[in-house]
């Protein structure tokens, strides 16, 4: 979403430690890694 990505950007131009939170993992078609990976590559 382009609010997360906005605060992940300043957090991480701040060197501020960043915690992500991802939701529903539970589910059968969950792409954890996939997730991280793409939030923190932007």
């Amino acid at each position: 979403m382009p609010q997360t990505r906005f605060v992940l950007r300043k957090a991480l131009a701040r060197n501020l430690p960043v915690i992500l939170a991802i939701n529903k993992i539970d589910r059968a078609d969950a792409r954890t890694a996939e997730v991280v990976d793409e939030e923190l590559v932007r």
